[in-house]
């Protein structure tokens, strides 16, 4: 090597972390519906792995609360309630309203831009009822404030365990009245957004 520059090592993910990733995506979006079994064979032969590694990801959704493991029934995706969410959201406003707060002492001009635009966008989508596209916008404002100005490990641990489920009652339609009175925070969020 020239000078004894040593090159990083490559990073690479576990396969069952990817797979997580995956599985954790399709249970989000409702393509592996609330309640509904999951077919190891199927996903095993639709990603081309084991049911090794696959195991391990429905082991790592079932700590987050994403698939159900019954012993000799194999796995299911969980169940999501009104009621369950009527709990999450209240904490989830709370992280993601400090979360902001922590963000706007580090903020940048740049930053309070890209604020104002992804706002102008979840405006522009909730008018609209564009759920889907609400959410992608929406998906990027906490993950950003979250790495700013705050102590990630905190903070994202907490946030991924309630986003998960979260995330997933924002793709589906019968919660949309749980999503509609989450929507009526975005105006909050402007006011701070224009205030730093």
């Amino acid at each position: 090597m020239k000078d004894g520059l040593i090159p990083a090592p490559i990073a690479r993910r576990p396969l069952h972390e990817e797979l997580a990733e995956h599985l954790r995506q399709l249970i989000i979006e409702c393509a592996l519906e609330p309640g509904s079994k999951i077919s190891e064979k199927d996903l095993c032969t639709q990603f081309a792995v084991s049911r090794t590694p696959l195991r391990e990801a429905l082991k790592l959704l079932a700590t987050e609360g994403l698939v159900q493991l019954t012993p000799h029934r194999g796995a299911s995706v969980t169940e999501l309630t009104t009621e369950e969410l009527e709990h999450i959201f209240p904490v989830m406003g709370a992280l993601e309203a400090l979360a902001g707060e922590l963000a706007c002492l580090h903020v940048t001009d740049a930053e309070i831009e890209r604020a104002k635009k992804l706002q102008a966008e979840l405006e522009a989508q909730h008018k609209s009822g564009d759920l889907k596209g609400y959410f992608r916008t929406n998906e990027e404002v906490p993950s950003t404030d979250l790495r700013r100005g705050t102590e990630p490990d905190t903070h994202s641990d907490v946030a991924q365990h309630l986003w998960p489920g979260s995330a997933r009652a924002l793709h589906g339609e019968p919660f949309a009245d749980t999503l509609g009175s989450r929507r009526q925070g975005t105006s909050r969020y402007s006011d701070d957004i224009e205030q730093t």
